[in-house]
């Protein structure tokens, strides 16, 4: 009875010692690289939530989940590492940014300045130039897919063509050769009508 005991004992202490080894051999068995796994997870982390439609982002965390999950399993091996990592990659590059709404009251008030002003008292290449600018103004203001930046700008160039709008002027000649037109013009008349009306 007592030698059955000792064998069970060595037998006992052998299988024991052996798994120490094994586990001791597990654990300095050097890891699979991990460093692209930690650049995507770093790359998600850097996102913001708000900046992306709730579809594309919702994908990505559950791909980011995963991707940490293989980040914190030591016997992770190299092909889930790796398809972790280029799951995350994907799924960041398929993340959709929310679209931002664009303010085009200031452009929308200029367009409606720029409708009061009258083409016969300005010079014809000032108004041209107007006309232009408060052409893509309009455009600009109806287009639903306008960036600030492209409302900005059309609200830049038509405050400029009002600003450069230039007023008919006249030299005192041509104000002198206008009257003077007009005069002998009430004359012919006044002579030509006068001499058909005279009784004869």
């Amino acid at each position: 009875m007592k030698k059955l005991i000792s064998v069970l004992l060595a037998a006992f202490m052998l299988c024991g010692a052996a798994g120490m080894t094994a586990g001791a051999a597990r654990a300095s068995a050097p890891q699979a690289d991990k460093s692209a796994l930690n650049a995507a997870i770093d790359a998600f982390e850097a996102k913001n939530e708000a900046d992306y439609t709730a579809a594309s982002w919702a994908a990505a965390k559950e791909a980011y989940d995963d991707a940490v999950d293989v980040q914190g399993d030591r016997r992770a091996t190299k092909q889930q590492i790796s398809d972790a990592a280029a799951a995350l990659n994907s799924a960041i590059a398929a993340l959709v940014l929310k679209p931002v709404a664009t303010d085009k009251t200031a452009l929308e008030k200029a367009i409606a300045n720029a409708g009061k002003y009258s083409e016969k008292r300005y010079t014809a290449k000032s108004w041209a130039a107007l006309q232009s600018a408060l052409a893509i103004a309009v455009a600009t203001a109806d287009d639903a897919s306008a960036t600030q930046a492209q409302v900005n700008a059309a609200l830049a160039a038509l405050n400029a063509a009002v600003k450069g709008l230039e007023r008919f002027s006249y030299s005192f000649a041509q104000l002198s050769y206008h009257g003077v037109s007009r005069f002998w013009s009430w004359i012919l008349y006044y002579c030509l009508f006068g001499w058909l009306w005279m009784p004869r």
